[in-house]
């Protein structure tokens, strides 16, 4: 593949990584939905997942859920997002199961699967705390999925909790117990056990990892913590797997000298914020070819030793490279410019433009990256 900006995907770290964290959650009697939403719903990425161990695969997108059907992926299929009313036939087609806490929703789900002639399933959402999707007050849920349930065309599978998305609020023995006493009552008002009881996503993996989840938690829906390996509580590495699987890599357009701080009066920068400088006196930056269009800088990681992302504006990212190995502006002659040296060539070490710099995302800036269709996709199996 050629041409840049690029992200390069290892389909076989990603795979070791589903691997790693379905065979921990297995140690409880926990099954694992593949989340593919950060990959866009690329089925390589959903491949893998499913080879390492996920039992199903889970998207926010109806159109990434019928990507991954488009290419012949056998498996169960879970839409995580609310259904849209609007795309109530594209949801029963694609998905088996929805996350849901809306009862019109789940008549214009079943209306649409009866047309379709299918049964659609519904993981009715409990809100304990993070206040995004889910019924509030919690305690009311038993009576809402006997409502659910009762629709023609839909059937209550299970029952769901979302954590750390919105408010940042962790699993903890208290919102968790709630949880569990909440899926026992709808049990008990159904009269039948459910095949989900779904504990959370990511960031219940550490607390799974204690051994601390209600005995009744048998499903979690994990994206993050098997793409990046990372532990969504704070983005450390998460025990047993690898932060490699992805890298973004943008082509140097410049590289020079030049102040740590603009100069003259100045106003909004062209998002709007005002921008602060710390005076480091002349740096040696380089400008690379990613911006706000394509990537996330605060959360984007040079993987150069010593190098420092200053901003970027909507096409042009700004590294210092003054604390690097690749910063000797002595051999450079005094246009300060690293390209083109005293005797005409790049010293030995020094970067030159058209070279190549490699970061690491995070999960804003590989989400971004993914979603851009400037950004080019290589997929390494």
């Amino acid at each position: 593949m050629t041409g840049y900006p690029r992200i390069r995907i290892h389909i076989s770290r990603i795979r070791e990584n589903a691997a790693a964290i379905t065979a921990m959650l297995g140690k409880y009697d926990i099954k694992c939905y593949g989340v593919t939403k950060v990959m866009c719903g690329m089925p390589e990425v959903g491949k893998a997942l499913l080879q390492g161990g996920c039992c199903g695969l889970a998207d926010s997108r109806v159109e990434n859920l019928e990507k991954l059907r488009a290419a012949g992926i056998e498996t169960s299929y879970m839409l995580l997002r609310l259904p849209m009313i609007s795309e109530a036939q594209r949801v029963v087609l694609a998905a088996d199961v929805s996350l849901i806490s809306e009862v019109s929703t789940a008549w214009a789900l079943g209306r649409a699967a009866v047309a379709s002639g299918r049964v659609h399933g519904l993981v009715l959402m409990v809100d304990v705390g993070d206040l995004r999707e889910g019924v509030w007050p919690p305690e009311d849920a038993a009576a809402v999925a006997l409502e659910m349930d009762a629709i023609p065309g839909v059937r209550i599978e299970g029952v769901g909790v979302n954590l750390a998305c919105y408010g940042g609020v962790l699993p903890d023995d208290l919102n968790m117990g709630r949880f569990a006493e909440v899926a026992s009552r709808v049990e008990e008002a159904l009269g039948r056990e459910l095949s989900i009881i779904s504990g959370g996503n990511s960031s219940g993996l550490a607390f799974a990892a204690e051994g601390r989840l209600p005995a009744c938690i048998n499903s979690f829906r994990v994206g993050e913590s098997i793409i990046l390996g990372r532990d969504v509580a704070d983005r450390s590495p998460f025990p047993g797997t690898r932060q490699d699987t992805v890298e973004i890599q943008g082509e140097i357009l410049e590289l020079r000298v030049k102040p740590s701080v603009p100069i003259g009066l100045r106003g909004q920068d062209a998002f709007g914020g005002h921008s602060s400088f710390e005076d480091r006196g002349e740096v040696f930056r380089a400008i690379v070819a990613l911006g706000r269009q394509d990537i996330v800088p605060d959360t984007l990681e040079p993987l150069t030793e010593g190098a420092r992302i200053l901003g970027a504006s909507s096409d042009h990212l700004i590294v210092d490279l003054t604390d690097t190995a690749h910063c000797n502006t002595a051999h450079c002659n005094t246009d300060h410019s690293a390209v083109n040296c005293e005797n005409g060539s790049t010293a030995a070490g020094i970067l030159k433009t058209g070279d190549v710099l490699t970061f690491e995302p995070g999960y804003g800036c590989l989400l971004a990256a993914m979603t851009s269709p400037y950004v080019k996709k290589e997929v390494i199996l």
